[in-house]
């Protein structure tokens, strides 16, 4: 959805699916910074310098987040959240098929 939202010029559809894509895949160190560098590339191509800034700074911080087990629940992973700051559980996911382990 992302992509597709990002081809037909919505970029605000376009943030949205990669913050609902971070919530579902922060648990996993790969996919969590899969989901970042997607959203870098996004943040790039937008010319949107402040959040290309926030997420190389979030590839960087993921991996010592998940070795001390503090990734913040619900957090969806751009700069307009803070790195710690935990979220709450959109609307747009099943709460029930996304369990956080």
């Amino acid at each position: 959805m992302a992509v597709s939202s990002e081809a037909a010029g919505d970029l605000g559809a376009a943030w949205r699916a990669h913050e609902l894509g971070h919530i579902v895949c922060q648990p996993y160190l790969g996919l969590h910074l899969l989901s970042h560098t997607a959203m870098l590339g996004l943040a790039w191509r937008s010319r949107d310098y402040s959040e290309v800034l926030a997420q190389v700074l979030r590839l960087a911080l993921a991996p010592v987040g998940h070795a001390l087990g503090r990734t913040p629940p619900q957090n969806v992973g751009t700069g307009r959240f803070r790195v710690m700051e935990r979220g709450t559980w959109p609307s747009e996911l099943d709460p029930l098929t996304f369990q956080r382990r």
